[in-house]
């Protein structure tokens, strides 16, 4: 039986998302790898009063407060009563207090709402000095609802208003079983939320593009919606740029437009082109790359190559789609580890990764990461086939683009192969 993906405990700023996880769990919007289901809010906010937890001016000093545990079940008057709401009550009112200067987390409180899975990753001072402080420059934060139809007894996303993001989010939790105690924390800024973007309509694609390779900020990038095909602009051009607030765009397509290809352009001019199945309308919250110049050249001399002027460079992703709800909350494995890459016309070498570089030595997609790599590749198109467990995954030829990098996201579709087509011995 093959097991989740442990990870450590992650603490992420670069794209507005914050999650921390026990392990095991996959994080939100994990600055390496694509995730579908999470959003990273402002204009005509509408007339809110954020509840804080105390008053500074009146209450008590930290060290002078009740050390008792924390009751705040009047902050989030809004969310079930069901021990996944009982906790995002807590957690929520918490931040809201210790922004304030009211409240001060103690071990008692922080053993009485974390698991020991938790907090053995992320002892108390750590988490006080780290998570805790970027949680903090949200608030306060306002409780408006919850995305209901993903809401469990052990997991739920609360939709806030955050005054000090000026912004729109939603705050995530996922509980342990047995205890009711939280294994995982997660942040997600939210534009759908916010006025000025509303929810996407049927004919636009929302978009995440990340920095890969390095922390850079994205706010100003330009992406255009290109032909899956060809790569060729559309007419007139489909353009946007990059958000500053959420590091977000949405671009519109023409009716009936199926899935497209994303350019992505750095700001250094490195041409990025990402193509896979979820680009495409009606898709919210998609990961696209924009690597700099200076990505491809340090990953081919890990493995003894030189990047060469008018050839096309390659990064592949191999995914299962579990076809889960936007904002599921169930984060078992999507990776599809041991699978092999063959391309027509045949390339020189495919490289798979053992993170964070590719790997020489090794001949398949490791199970906790399922990137492989092609470098100097002809700049035509080229067809991709995916060997894995359950048959071939090969879909229809991919363009590649002189000096530019191409991204490649192939996903399994669940309704045609119903179990994760990694073997089930990969990685052990």
């Amino acid at each position: 039986m093959r097991r989740p993906v442990p990870r450590p405990v992650r603490i992420t700023l670069a794209l507005a998302t914050l999650t921390a996880c026990s392990g095991g769990a996959r994080g939100v919007n994990d600055a390496a790898l694509p995730d579908s289901r999470v959003d990273l809010g402002i204009d005509d906010a509408p007339d809110m009063s954020p509840d804080v937890v105390g008053d500074p001016a009146t209450d008590p000093e930290p060290d002078a407060l009740d050390p008792s545990p924390a009751d705040f079940s009047d902050v989030a008057n809004s969310l079930p009563s069901t021990p996944a709401g009982v906790q995002l009550t807590w957690l929520i009112g918490m931040v809201n207090a210790s922004a304030a200067g009211t409240y001060q987390l103690t071990q008692e409180d922080y053993d009485a709402h974390f698991a020991k899975s938790f907090r053995n990753k992320l002892p108390l001072a750590d988490f006080s000095n780290s998570l805790l402080i970027s949680y903090e420059s949200l608030a306060p934060m306002d409780v408006l609802g919850y995305e209901e139809d993903t809401a469990t007894d052990g997991a739920m996303w609360a939709q806030v208003h955050s005054s000090g993001f000026s912004g729109w989010a939603r705050v995530g939790t996922v509980l342990e079983a047995g205890t009711g105690l939280i294994v995982w924390v997660g942040v997600a800024t939210s534009p759908d939320l916010d006025p000025a973007f509303g929810p996407l309509a049927a004919n636009q694609i929302g978009l995440y593009p990340q920095a890969q390779y390095e922390a850079a900020n994205v706010a100003g990038f330009v992406v255009e919606a290109v032909d899956r095909g060809t790569g060729s602009s559309f007419d007139p051009p489909i353009t946007g740029t990059v958000d500053a607030k959420y590091r977000y765009v949405r671009l519109t397509l023409p009716p009936g437009t199926g899935e497209v290809g994303i350019k992505a352009t750095h700001t250094d001019g490195q041409v990025n082109w990402n193509f896979g199945p979820h680009l495409k309308a009606g898709k919210d919250r998609q990961w696209v790359a924009v690597y700099p110049a200076t990505a491809f050249p340090s990953y081919a001399s890990s493995v003894g190559l030189t990047t060469v002027a008018g050839k096309a460079q390659v990064w592949g992703v191999v995914y299962w789609d579990r076809g889960l709800k936007p904002w599921s909350l169930d984060f078992d494995d999507q990776n599809v580890g041991c699978a092999t890459i063959a391309a027509d016309p045949a390339l020189d070498r495919v490289y798979y990764a053992s993170p964070p570089l590719p790997d020489a030595s090794a001949t398949s997609t490791p199970w906790n990461n399922p990137s492989w790599y092609a470098f100097n590749v002809e700049p035509v198109p080229h067809t991709f086939e995916v060997q894995a467990t359950g048959g071939p995954l090969v879909p229809s030829p991919f363009p590649l683009a002189a000096d530019a990098v191409t991204v490649i996201q192939m996903w399994y579709d669940s309704t045609i192969w119903p179990t994760n087509p990694t073997n089930e011995d990969c990685g052990h």
